[in-house]
């Protein structure tokens, strides 16, 4: 059976994140969202788990799946600012892609 419509194709290095972990996460961000500056959404329930380097990145610079999911790599943000956050990241993998072919951002260039 192939991919039903809609339905996203897992990264390689996706995993999963229990209860436990989500808890551990939110005692570890004085529970509240993780965003600089963000809403310090409160309610764990609202709030998702996110890689602080995007996989499709991490999957690039040839980082394993423990080294991706590891905690540290992970924080909550609530939706609203996970979504900017991940607004950003294909920019950010054509930047990381650019340079791993040889190219150089100058000052000024990566934003």
């Amino acid at each position: 059976m192939g991919k039903e419509r809609g339905e996203r194709k897992r990264c390689p290095l996706y995993q999963s994140v229990s209860r436990a972990q989500k808890r551990a996460l939110y005692e570890r961000a004085q529970g509240h969202c993780e965003w600089p500056g963000g809403c310090k959404e409160s309610d764990i329930s609202k709030l998702q788990v996110d890689h602080i380097t995007p996989r499709c990145i991490a999957r690039l610079l040839g980082w394993s799946k423990a080294q991706t999911n590891d905690p540290m790599n992970r924080q909550l943000l609530c939706k609203p600012d996970h979504q900017m956050k991940d607004a950003t990241t294909r920019a950010k993998k054509e930047q990381v892609i650019y340079q791993m072919r040889g190219g150089m951002i100058r000052f000024g260039e990566h934003q």
